[in-house]
């Protein structure tokens, strides 16, 4: 069995017959708090996004998912099965909605929707956005004057030291051991095909520019190591690999790609994926 079948066999299809009517926009009318209020600790969110979400299909296990903005959008479930956590929170001041997402506590205002959606528990209700009015926290400082290329060639292995680099790229088939501590990048984080980074818990890596992640790789070992990433760029992370860590991208859009393992949280600009992404986030917080 592949990688891919392995991952895709995580996610339950469900055929549902496509209406022909157009979609239809609809105001929420239950009372804010019906269900509780909702979690305004960015730490509980395993997907945050400042303006949209835009996901074709997948799991979310543990943690809540969010869009700050009261022009926010979520289009998380019109091509493929959305679940979440029972005790989740899934929070946006317009989404599209169908009967592919299983969703809990849902805090919606306007529902675009072409197929019936209804919350598993309890009744949806609205809210006044912004979620978290802070927003995704800045970038810290990025200390990285004099920093080289530091690079890994195909298919050999290297280990790096804390300290400021210009770019860091691993090549296809190589592996590389990032040692505890404060890493800054004036330029980029780009990874091959089928390359193998190690962590360890605690670490920071500040990036400048962006982040890429080929495919069929292996990223990661501990879902609390943060990369903070500043540029614009989008920053992308293929397809059929496994990926742990806290990538954090306030100014740009993060492609969680297809048919990828996460552990971990991501909060940036605009958050996209494609199917058959299976994401591990913090535990569910009590309510």
């Amino acid at each position: 069995m592949g990688k891919s079948t392995r991952l895709r066999s995580r996610i339950a299809l469900a055929v549902v017959p496509l209406l022909a009517a157009a979609a239809v926009v609809v105001t929420v009318s239950w009372p804010a708090d019906a269900a509780g209020t909702i979690d305004t600790n960015i730490e509980n969110y395993t997907l945050f996004a400042q303006d949209e979400i835009n996901m074709k299909g997948g799991v979310v296990n543990g943690g809540h998912v969010g869009v700050n903005s009261p022009a926010g959008m979520a289009n998380i479930c019109a091509n493929d099965l959305f679940s979440m956590t029972s005790g989740s929170q899934f929070i946006s001041n317009t989404a599209r909605l169908t009967e592919l997402c299983k969703l809990y506590n849902v805090f919606v205002n306007n529902v675009i929707s072409g197929v019936g959606f209804a919350p598993l528990s309890p009744p949806m209700q609205g809210f006044t956005p912004p979620i978290i009015p802070a927003g995704i926290p800045p970038v810290p400082p990025n200390v990285c004057f004099g920093g080289v290329d530091f690079t890994v060639e195909k298919g050999t292995s290297a280990t790096i030291s804390p300290g400021p680099y210009n770019n860091i790229w691993v090549k296809d088939g190589a592996q590389l051991t990032i040692n505890p501590g404060v890493y800054s990048l004036c330029g980029d984080f780009n990874m091959g095909r089928n390359t193998k980074v190690t962590t360890t818990s605690g670490t920071v890596v500040n990036v400048g520019g962006s982040m890429q992640i080929g495919n069929g790789s292996t990223f990661g070992n501990s879902p609390d190591v943060k990369f903070w990433i500043a540029g614009s760029e989008s920053t992308t992370m293929g397809k059929y690999s496994h990926i742990e860590g806290h990538f954090i991208a306030p100014n740009a859009k993060i492609l969680l790609g297809d048919s990828n393992d996460f552990v971990g949280k991501f909060w940036a600009k605009h958050l996209n994926a494609d199917r058959g992404v299976v994401i591990t986030g913090p535990p569910t917080p009590c309510p």
